[in-house]
């Protein structure tokens, strides 16, 4: 007899030895082929369904992500839940000075609680309004002087709310906004040199991009970014899972933002042009640069572990299962048949890893903390 739960092979036991079930037994006579007895002896066979396929992507995927990670509390209302809540100057001052070497918490200090984000509400309230009035600028005094502050500041805007949105999910609250505006200049201006420098080997050809061209694109311009990525993980020591991810957003908004700038210039011809180029690209700019950079800081992390990020990283199998993501992601989206509801499923999926990442950061720092506070009390 088989158990109807796991699909173990009980024999004539009356429960299963592998989970404990009770084991329905075979009906006798007619019985076993009709009715009750039929419906038994079909519920004790093992149940070989597409749970057992959801159970297995399911499994690859946490693999992928660092884990089940089920200890902690997070659910993606987190991320917005607090920003129509009333703030003081004092909440927001004391988290703008974090980061620095008087105001980074000791590991033992850290407050593993989710702390829900909300300043980049405000960072997107300053420079959409900033957005609007040059705008206004050009739109009612023909003044095209402020175009390129347009131009800009269009830019920007999400790119920059995003990035202050990860750096607020870093709760280990080492990465101070003085470092993260210069990973976000020269990071990613950085990253576009080398991922043009890139190109001067490989080239995805003239014109619009076919499959080939837009692998390739894929492939060097994450690989541009990542260099610099590792490069700053390298350079700042950085320990926590949830640090790559940040990092990673830094140099992908940087990226991000001044290739749309270029964007707009280039292919946005008039005015009205302009705008709407800047406009769409904004809004697509949640699903593209800023995370696929964040899912791949995050695979360095995840390969280096306790260790020292150097070339050994690029060895492990941890960094080469989720690496992948990005470079797919990014070439799937600049393919001929790419349109909107295509990139919007992109966008989704790219934050099901992301999410998926940072509850495996904030995993890491409570098994830390625990860690820190068990070894605190041996010595005490």
């Amino acid at each position: 007899m088989f158990c109807s739960k796991c699909g173990y092979n009980a024999g004539d036991s009356k429960f299963c030895a592998n989970c404990g079930t009770p084991i329905a037994q075979k009906q006798t006579g007619d019985a076993q082929n009709t009715g009750a007895g039929a419906q038994y002896y079909q519920d004790a066979q093992p149940q070989h369904s597409d749970s057992d396929f959801t159970k297995k992507v399911k499994e690859t995927f946490e693999e992928m992500t660092g884990g089940k990670n089920d200890d902690v509390s997070f659910k993606l209302t987190d991320l917005w839940s607090d920003i129509f809540k009333k703030h003081t100057t004092e909440e927001s001052d004391s988290l703008l000075i974090s980061g620095t070497c008087h105001t980074t918490p000791s590991l033992r200090e850290l407050c593993t609680e989710w702390n829900r984000p909300w300043i980049y509400s405000r960072v997107f309230l300053v420079l959409i309004i900033t957005f609007g009035l040059l705008s206004a600028c050009t739109y009612f005094f023909g003044n095209m002087l402020a175009l390129p502050g347009v131009m800009f500041i269009g830019a920007l805007t999400m790119p920059f709310t995003l990035l202050v949105l990860f750096w607020e999910t870093n709760i280990p609250r080492n990465i101070s906004i003085f470092r993260l505006v210069i990973m976000f200049f020269i990071g990613g201006v950085a990253s576009l040199v080398f991922t043009l420098f890139l190109f001067t080997f490989i080239s995805p050809g003239e014109g619009g991009l076919d499959y080939v061209g837009a692998t390739i694109v894929g492939i060097v311009e994450e690989l541009g970014k990542l260099g610099v990525v590792f490069l700053l993980i390298r350079i700042y020591d950085s320990k926590y899972i949830l640090n790559g991810i940040l990092i990673g957003a830094a140099v992908g908004a940087g990226f991000a933002a001044f290739e749309s700038a270029g964007y707009a210039l280039v292919y946005g011809g008039d005015l009205d042009g302009i705008i709407h180029n800047i406009i769409l690209r904004g809004l697509l700019a949640a699903g593209g640069h800023i995370v696929w950079a964040a899912i791949s800081g995050a695979a360095v992390m995840l390969a280096k572990g306790d260790g020292k990020a150097d070339v050994d990283v690029f060895k492990s199998g941890k960094f080469w299962r989720l690496f992948p993501v990005p470079v797919v992601l990014h070439a799937v989206w600049d393919m001929p048949f790419s349109s909107i509801p295509v990139l919007i499923g992109l966008t989704v999926l790219a934050w099901v890893f992301v999410l998926a990442l940072i509850r495996s950061g904030m995993s890491q720092v409570s098994h830390l903390c625990v860690e820190a506070a068990k070894e605190e009390g041996t010595a005490d």
